[in-house]
């Protein structure tokens, strides 16, 4: 186990620490979350934080938003569901098959919508429809839900 440095962080850092939530910090986690960005920067290391404002705009003390500013920000938005479709269109084309915006349709309005879980079972569609040798159609699609389901 790692040493406690005497500041609450242990003697080493591990290269990549990731905080999530950082605009709910209050006094004492934003003086941990400080000496942490302070830490890693003499020890080398990155810091991956979120928050739901840009780092600029976070309500925290302004030497913690400063270091945090200082640092490459990209924003991230929830993908509406045209844009959602035409991400899987696009990894359907990617992978080489056409797929059907009725199949699409179905799937965004029965299934799990975060992208990822829309990509695995576009990838289970694929395979279900390369074993069975049968064309992507939502009846294919419900097929293969039924049996992940069971």
């Amino acid at each position: 186990m790692a040493r406690d440095s005497g500041l609450g962080l242990p003697e080493t850092l591990p290269n990549l620490i990731a905080w999530d939530d950082v605009h709910q910090l209050d006094a004492g986690g934003q003086a941990q979350l400080f000496r942490l960005l302070i830490r890693l920067r003499e020890w080398g290391g990155t810091l991956l934080c979120a928050g739901d404002v840009a780092p600029a705009r976070l309500a925290l003390r302004a030497d913690v938003v400063t270091r945090i500013a200082a640092g490459v920000a990209y924003p991230l938005c929830v993908l509406a569901d045209d844009d959602k479709a035409e991400a899987v269109t696009r990894h359907a084309t990617q992978r080489g098959f056409p797929l059907p915006r009725e199949v699409i349709d179905y799937l965004l309005r029965r299934h799990a919508r975060d992208l990822p879980a829309l990509l695995r079972v576009l990838e289970a569609l694929d395979r279900y429809s390369l074993e069975t040798k049968r064309p992507m159609t939502v009846p294919l699609l419900r097929e293969l839900l039924a049996e992940a389901g069971s």
